[in-house]
């Protein structure tokens, strides 16, 4: 999901996009660009069309039915999931490098631990 992982993605993504586009890296990333506009310039819309809490979950269930909402809701879930994972290691990957006496597997558990922390106060300050 594009629109809240911009800020990070870029760090994961450059080295990759550089390798697998090698000189029309220029191109994929205009392409990119574009696609993050329309995603944003969409949910602009329609959170001020339905502005309630939910995201994704409320605007497929409004256009389609409650079963696309929950997909759509446990989809996003899942993403998130997934990038916490992706950029713990990631962070570890940076990390390892400017440290090289620490082993990335031990900044990837801690980084992990403390994003588990934070989302558990999180939690339990709602």
């Amino acid at each position: 999901m594009g629109y809240a992982d911009v800020g990070a993605d870029i760090y994961v993504a450059l080295g990759l996009v550089a390798f697998y586009a090698a000189g029309a890296s220029p191109v994929a990333f205009a392409i990119a660009s574009v696609t993050y506009i329309c995603t944003g310039l969409a949910y602009a819309e329609l959170a001020s069309v339905y502005p309630y809490a939910g995201g994704a979950h409320i605007y497929a269930m409004k256009a389609f039915n409650d079963m696309a909402g929950f997909i759509a809701g446990w989809a996003v879930m899942l993403d998130y999931t997934i990038d916490m994972a992706l950029f713990s290691l990631a962070t570890a990957g940076y990390l390892s490098f400017f440290f090289p006496w620490i082993r990335s597997s031990t900044i990837n558990i801690a980084f992990a631990g403390f994003n588990l922390t934070v989302n558990y106060l999180g939690l339990v300050a709602a």
